[in-house]
């Protein structure tokens, strides 16, 4: 397996590219800091966003606690609430990180869909428990701060760090799907395809394209939803069951992306040829 530290370093750097547009004076901010080898050389706000759509309370509210009006004893045990939870998510976000990577390689290797599938699941397991953590650190803020102070946080934070609505195809395409996009690649010069293979391909796009785009959308509008009702106080029942409907949905993309690539394998391309496509 690849060492984690560049592992997140490489998913850093694509959502900086993916949110250049955006960026305002939060660039610099980060989550609270952690004795943990594995974030302290890339930026971990960056990796939780990459990772759940949840928000990430704690960074902004102490980036603003004097506008917060925030006592000695609030931040206290908010500072508690931090150190307790913000290790455990900074690792279980590095796991599901280092699992894409895995299984974008074994996609490569050929994987079959089922040993992929059990590798998703793996990573949808990890989605629930630091949803789960983090409804919890929103919950003990929500405890904690006023009803003024919270309405303001919200205000902040929506205002600082907004929801990445993702437009293009292929950005969303690089946010939810862990295997590699073979089609993106497919009309290279050196696959040398065929009219027959041409017509094949066409087909299969013609038949699956606009499936995937509406899954990649509705992963997208449920990630919305998800940022939106946790700063409206949602139970956390409620939040859960959209985190299953997106677990649900990647597991239609997966088996989507899979059959594509099987389908190039086995009906359209030479041993030769398939070579070409994975290299690149």
């Amino acid at each position: 397996m690849k060492n984690t530290s560049i592992i997140l370093a490489s998913i850093m750097l694509f959502m900086a590219s993916c949110t250049a547009n955006k960026k305002d004076d939060t660039s610099s901010e980060t989550s609270i800091e952690v004795k943990s080898e594995d974030a302290t050389k890339v930026d971990k706000l960056t990796l939780m966003m990459s990772v759940t759509p949840l928000p990430n309370y704690l960074n902004i509210l102490f980036k603003n606690k004097t506008d917060l009006d925030l006592s000695a004893e609030q931040l206290k045990k908010l500072k508690e609430s931090s150190d307790d939870r913000n290790p455990q998510a900074i690792k279980i976000a590095s796991q599901i990180a280092g699992n894409k990577e895995k299984m974008y390689q074994q996609s490569l290797e050929k994987t079959s869909k089922e040993d992929l599938m059990a590798a998703l699941e793996n990573n949808l397991e990890l989605s629930i428990k630091i949803a789960v953590l983090k409804i919890g650190c929103r919950d003990e803020v929500i405890e904690t701060l006023t009803e003024e102070q919270w309405n303001n946080l919200a205000v902040i934070y929506k205002e600082k760090m907004p929801f990445d609505d993702k437009i293009e195809i292929m950005e969303l395409v690089e946010h939810i799907n862990p295997v590699p996009n073979y089609m993106q690649l497919i009309s290279n010069p050196k696959l040398e395809l065929n009219e027959a293979q041409d017509a094949q391909i066409a087909k299969w796009q013609k038949e699956n394209n606009p499936k995937m785009a509406k899954l990649l959308r509705s992963v997208n509008a449920l990630e919305k939803d998800i940022y939106d009702i946790s700063l409206l106080k949602e139970s956390k029942s409620n939040m859960l069951a959209k985190v299953d409907e997106i677990n649900e949905l990647k597991r239609q993309i997966l088996t989507l992306k899979t059959d594509c690539r099987d389908n190039l394998i086995n009906s359209v391309l030479s041993e030769d040829q398939w070579a070409i496509l994975a290299s690149k």
